[in-house]
């Protein structure tokens, strides 16, 4: 898991991880959000 690696991290980087995550759980969703749709 990316969490357990992160604790040699500054916070700057888990910054970094944490926008990534969530940007890829935003697209997620809209990807499944569009196949209910459909």
């Amino acid at each position: 898991m990316l969490i357990l690696q992160s604790k040699q991290k500054t916070p700057q980087e888990l910054g970094k991880i944490i926008l990534k995550i969530y940007f890829w759980l935003r697209e997620e969703i809209k990807v499944a959000k569009n196949k209910d749709s459909s």
